[in-house]
């Protein structure tokens, strides 16, 4: 989308403020960054017998991180309404791991918001949650919602490759946490994902 909108600019001849365009380069610079560990994640994943890779661990301010998905996530549903709640919390993990996993539980929020729709974004006490207002999942359907390239019957005409769910679970579990999806417990519509993650309010 930001190619096509670079793009579309130069040919009409009407050239995108400065800060937008350097907002966008930025932001295609990071997701090729993405794409790249994505691909590797992708082969790792597809072999199930294989080792597991070497992860850096490190210091990770959750808190951080999750603010960083949903600035990302605003450029990728500009219509959706976010409420942001973080309360500072760190954990010992793969940083660039554990932020491709919080920008993957973003990014399924945003697939599935209706237009307009609110996307709430909270972390409380390493409890971090994201709940959308969209359709849902079909109880029949949650237990397979982290498995590997599995793709819900009714989501299959939409962009994704069934794998960015199962990264999640992975990447939590390797930092010792638990990930959950399920209906929004507030009995409106839409899913809400629970990730609990073990660490403290600082980086000691």
């Amino acid at each position: 989308t930001n190619v096509d909108l670079l793009i579309r600019s130069d040919d009409t001849g009407r050239p995108l403020p400065p800060a937008t365009r350097t907002k966008l380069l930025g932001n295609m610079k990071a997701q090729m960054q993405e794409l790249t560990v994505l691909i590797g994640d992708l082969l790792q994943l597809s072999r199930p017998d294989s080792p597991k890779p070497v992860r850096t661990l490190s210091v990770v301010a959750v808190h951080e991180i999750a603010e960083r998905a949903v600035e990302r996530a605003k450029l990728r549903g500009p219509g959706l309404v976010f409420e942001t709640s973080t309360e500072p919390w760190f954990v010992h993990a793969d940083a660039a791991g554990l932020e491709r996993a919080v920008i993957n539980l973003l990014d399924n929020a945003v697939k599935y918001s209706p237009p307009g729709g609110t996307i709430a974004v909270r972390l409380d006490q390493g409890v971090l949650t994201v709940r959308d207002h969209g359709p849902g999942i079909p109880q029949d359907e949650l237990p397979y919602v982290f498995d590997r390239f599995w793709r819900s019957p009714s989501s299959r005409q939409l962009p994704g490759s069934g794998l960015g769910l199962s990264i999640v679970a992975q990447t939590v579990r390797e930092a010792g946490g638990e990930v959950s999806l399920g209906p929004a417990q507030d009995g409106g519509p839409g899913a809400l994902a629970t990730v609990r993650l073990p660490g403290g309010p600082s980086p000691d």
